[in-house]
């Protein structure tokens, strides 16, 4: 009796199975077990070289650089911890004074003789009706000489004033910007100071608002002697950077 020895793929072990002589009972009524030989015409043997084995495969040592734009926030986020990132300082710094300006309507301060008038910005001198009616312009900073092409617009302002003449001044600065300090004059010509410590209304320190209403209306003068009513406005900008340092404020 021959034998030969065949190693069954999905038995885990070499099985020593016997070839059946030729006068054994082909139709013996026996189960055949997992491991029972297939003849050789029925399958396509698979061989793998004895020198190829793979045991295991270490990933922890394998270093992939993915760009950080393919990757969500989201999952960066949950990878990295948060305290584990570095925010750049910020600071305050100081833009320099924004004064109010109404195209074909304002006029500049060195015009006048007050106090201090002797520097650029400008003076408005709508009616009550005007006022009533509603009126607007731009906040610059920066117009040394009264030159606008010079300036930096920083914003909007506008003035209504109610039925009995009462004054509301807005100032909404563009993003970026920020008030920390507010002077609004409003009374009758001529003007005796340009300083903004004197004027009619002082908001005192604001902690960087991009957006000021003065809170109590600023009554509309009644002027004598054919004199007109003026207002003036003035605002300390700020605006905040995470650069090491503060550039120079532009001409205040």
């Amino acid at each position: 009796m021959k034998f030969v020895a065949v190693l069954i793929a999905g038995c885990g072990l070499a099985s020593a199975l016997a070839v059946q002589p030729t006068h054994v009972n082909k139709h013996a009524n026996k189960k055949r077990s997992p491991c029972t030989r297939v003849k050789p015409s029925s399958v396509t043997p698979s061989v793998t070289p004895s020198s190829v084995v793979v045991s295991s495969i270490s990933i922890s040592s394998i270093s992939v650089s993915i760009p950080s734009s393919v990757i969500p926030s989201s999952i960066v986020s949950s990878i990295v911890p948060s305290s584990s990132i570095v925010e750049p300082p910020v600071r305050t710094c100081e833009l320099g004074t924004a004064m109010g300006y109404q195209e074909s309507d304002s006029v500049t301060l060195n015009t006048q003789d007050g106090i201090g008038c002797n520097r650029w910005g400008w003076y408005q001198t709508p009616t009550l009706a005007e006022l009533q009616a509603g009126i607007s312009g731009i906040l610059y900073v920066g117009a040394g000489g009264n030159n606008i092409n010079n300036a930096i617009n920083v914003g909007d302002w506008t003035a209504v004033a109610s039925p009995t003449g009462g004054v509301t001044f807005t100032y909404s600065l563009d993003p970026g910007y920020f008030l920390d300090e507010v002077h609004i004059d409003l009374d009758c010509l001529p003007i005796d100071t340009c300083a903004p410590g004197q004027y009619t209304f002082n908001s005192g320190a604001l902690p960087n608002v991009p957006i000021y209403v003065n809170p109590t209306s600023i009554q509309y003068p009644v002027c004598s002697g054919g004199s007109q009513a003026y207002f003036i406005l003035h605002g300390s900008v700020n605006y905040i950077t995470t650069a090491p340092t503060c550039a120079p404020p532009v001409a205040t």
